[in-house]
C-alpha cells in the first residue's frame, strides 16, 4: 500500500509511473538481463570439457587375459562439424555387439572410461564420442539431446559399415541419455533416419 502511494505521489509531481518504478527498483533491470543471458549460457553453453587424450587412457592394453586396442577417430557429422571418439575393441575378435556411449552435458568421452571393464567383460566393444559443442570436437553449443541424437545416427552408421561390429546398442547418461532417446523417436517416426538397435 505505502509503495502504491510513493507512485501515486510521484505522478501527482510530475514523474511518470514507469520513471517511478525505475527509482525504486534501479538495479533490477540490468540485474535480471545478466541473469537471463548467465541461465541461457549455462544451457546452450555450459564450461567446456577439454582434456589432454592420454586422459583416455594407454592404446593398448590386457583386461581379463586379452589384448585391446583404442582406435581413435574423427567422424563428420551430419552440419559438416567433426566428432572425436574413440573405439575400445578386442584384438582378437573378429565381429562383435558395440555399445555406444552417449556423455552427460560439460562432460566428454573421456567419462565413458568408467565404464570401460563392465562393457569389455560382456564381450562388447565400446564406442564413445564428443558430441558437437563439447570435449575436443568442434561446435560452440549444445542442445542437451535434440542434435546431439543427430551426431548419434552419424556415429552408428559409421560404425554400422565397420565389419567388426555385429549389433549395436546406445548408453547414454544426462545429455547422452536424451540424445539417445532422441534418435529413437527420430528412428521410429522418419524412415531412413539411421541404423536400428539391438537394445
Amino acid at each position: 500500500a505505502d509503495r502504491k502511494n510513493d507512485r501515486r505521489q510521484a505522478e501527482l509531481q510530475g514523474e511518470s509511473r514507469e520513471e517511478a518504478l525505475r527509482r525504486e527498483k534501479p538495479a533490477q533491470a540490468p540485474l535480471l538481463g545478466g541473469f537471463y543471458d548467465a541461465l541461457v549460457a549455462a544451457v546452450v553453453r555450459p564450461p567446456r570439457f577439454e582434456y589432454d587424450p592420454r586422459l583416455l587412457g594407454p592404446s593398448s592394453f590386457s583386461f581379463g587375459g586379452r589384448r585391446y586396442h583404442r582406435h581413435d577417430v574423427i567422424i563428420e557429422n551430419d552440419r559438416g562439424l567433426r566428432l572425436h571418439g574413440s573405439h575400445w575393441r578386442c584384438a582378437d575378435e573378429e565381429r562383435c555387439p558395440c555399445v555406444v556411449f552417449g556423455h552427460a552435458n560439460s562432460a566428454s568421452r573421456a567419462q565413458a572410461c568408467h565404464y570401460l571393464s563392465l562393457v569389455l567383460g560382456l564381450g562388447c566393444s565400446l564406442f564413445a564420442f564428443d558430441c558437437a559443442g563439447s570435449g575436443l570436437s568442434d561446435g560452440a553449443f549444445v542442445t542437451l539431446g535434440y542434435r546431439e541424437a543427430r551426431d548419434v545416427r552419424c556415429v552408428l552408421e559409421w560404425l554400422s559399415k565397420r565389419k567388426d561390429v555385429s549389433a549395436l546398442a546406445l548408453w547414454g547418461q544426462s545429455m547422452g541419455a536424451a540424445a539417445a532417446l532422441y534418435y529413437q523417436g527420430f528412428a521410429s517416426t522418419e524412415s531412413g533416419v539411421g541404423p536400428s538397435l539391438s537394445c
